[in-house]
């Protein structure tokens, strides 16, 4: 005679006793999100109040919309809006691919010293902090002293001032975003690469197909699950064009085309102290990154096997 089945919520609870010590290990880590992600979601009410320093969230007046339609006509916004929207298209066409290939070329190395090597110079990048990337830039693109402008002056081209120049700006922010990201979001694709059945490689190899055909056939297909999840988690960012990095290299003469969504905000709220403006403008910054995470979701559950949930 069978067992009668435990209930979901009886499974749950011997899980969690039999597993305390792993969950009283996340309760830190808990408290950490509760508190520096969670309850600053309550300063959002100041992008419906006229708020004020001395009367605070509880007494500041209540405005309703009229910073979001301020917000929308405003034409500092209508630009870095543009900026954002044009810094990220070109990024995502030329990133989203990036870790991915990087991953595969890294996966057939056949010499595993020469593919740590490979591995450790991609993902040292990451580690770098954007100033110091600025620096090197610099040292690259100073139209004074710089390697570029050294070699191109000696093969008879004229110096070219790369930072301050706002046809090269937002080329100059795609290249350095994809050379310190690259390698490490590559380790996600390497994990994925490694649960590949082999004998897959082995079957394909016997039946005449060539290391590209093996690519095409076996090894994207294996991976497109990954692929769909980090394009689905990076369109949430869909409006954050890099805020740490614009505000590195950015400066007056490119503001035209450098000027983002995150450092107009950063100036009109924390410089000119306009909070309420400055929240109206995050919030909407949410939402849309929001809609965006929900509909890539929604197309990728719907079209492939692939979903956040």
């Amino acid at each position: 005679m069978k067992r009668p089945r435990k209930s979901g919520e009886k499974q749950t609870l011997n899980s969690i006793l039999s597993n305390y010590d792993l969950y009283l290990m996340i309760i830190p880590f808990l408290v950490l999100i509760i508190i520096f992600r969670y309850v600053p979601m309550g300063g959002l009410v100041m992008a419906f109040q006229n708020y004020n320093l001395v009367q605070g969230l509880a007494k500041s007046p209540f405005v309703g919309l009229r910073h979001f339609s301020e917000m929308f006509s405003d034409k500092g916004f209508q630009s870095a809006l543009k900026n954002t929207l044009v810094i990220n298209f070109w990024k995502y066409l030329t990133y989203t691919p990036s870790p991915l290939i990087l991953a595969i070329m890294i996966y057939e190395i056949p010499f595993q010293k020469y593919k740590r090597v490979v591995q450790t110079i991609s993902y040292f990048p990451y580690f770098l902090s954007w100033i110091i990337v600025f620096g090197i830039l610099m040292n690259l693109l100073n139209i004074q002293d710089g390697i570029v402008n050294q070699i191109m002056q000696v093969l008879g081209g004229e110096p070219v001032a790369f930072m301050i120049s706002k046809k090269h700006f937002v080329t100059i922010i795609v290249i350095s975003d994809i050379w310190k990201y690259v390698g490490f979001e590559s380790i996600i694709y390497l994990a994925a690469l490694t649960a590949i059945d082999p004998q897959l490689y082995e079957a394909a190899r016997i039946d005449g197909a060539g290391k590209m055909t093996q690519i095409f056939r076996i090894t994207l297909p294996s991976i497109s699950g990954t692929f769909f999840i980090m394009f689905i988690l990076s369109m949430g960012r869909i409006l954050d064009a890099g805020h740490e990095q614009i505000i590195a290299m950015y400066s007056r003469p490119v503001y035209e085309v450098a000027d983002v969504l995150t450092t107009y905000v950063y100036r009109t709220g924390i410089v000119n102290m306009r909070y309420s403006y400055a929240s109206a403008m995050g919030l909407f910054t949410s939402l849309v990154g929001l809609i965006m995470v929900c509909a890539s979701n929604y197309v990728s559950r719907k079209y492939s096997a692939s979903s956040i949930w």
